[in-house]
């Protein structure tokens, strides 16, 4: 009887906090290898090694005859994006109890500022109040006054205004609307 070789070919992307990397092999077995910010997967006794140095990523192996010694990458794709514009999305849950979630967008470094207000318009706590770079945040609601005390159940609006420091005249301001049930 003679011994059978199974061979099976593998394909998937493999994410990092920063980076990722689609690769494929030919094996019957796999390992993922992760150091710093990339992550790769390799399989079959050979272990794909990851370098990562000022953006730059290296992939080396010999597990495949004819491409020991060579260096490759298949292909890289950026894990996170800096917004284009400035946005203040619906929190979650809403209603809520006993905190929510807040999500922003910042397109310029600026000013940020996000309050919760009543039904009356008087300012109930502020959440936000600082310099943010370009970028995704969050700010999370527990449902208390800036006093400490817990508010009624109701209706409450949070807005965020931002003041653009990096030279250009784009302030943005955006108003919505959450629910808060006890």
């Amino acid at each position: 009887m003679k011994p059978l070789l199974i061979v099976l070919f593998i394909a998937g992307t493999a994410k990092a906090q920063n980076a990722v990397l689609s690769w494929s092999s030919f094996s019957s077995a796999g390992r993922v290898v992760s150091s710093g910010n990339t992550m790769v997967a390799g399989s079959g006794g050979e272990t794909f090694t990851g370098v990562s140095s000022n953006g730059n990523v290296m992939l080396a192996s010999g597990f495949i005859a004819g491409l020991a010694g060579q260096s490759f990458v298949t292909s890289v794709q950026e894990g996170t994006t800096l917004p284009a514009a400035f946005e203040l999305y619906q929190n979650y849950p809403n209603p809520f109890n006993p905190s929510t979630t807040i999500r922003y967008d910042v397109a310029l470094h600026s000013r940020v500022t996000i309050a919760i207000y009543n039904l009356l318009g008087q300012r109930v706590s502020l959440l936000v109040n600082e310099e943010k770079s370009p970028g995704r945040y969050t700010a999370i609601w527990n449902g208390k006054s800036d006093e400490g005390g817990h508010v009624a159940t109701g209706v409450y609006f949070y807005r965020i205004h931002t003041e653009s420091l990096a030279g250009k005249n784009q302030d943005f301001v955006r108003t919505k609307k959450l629910l808060l049930v006890k």
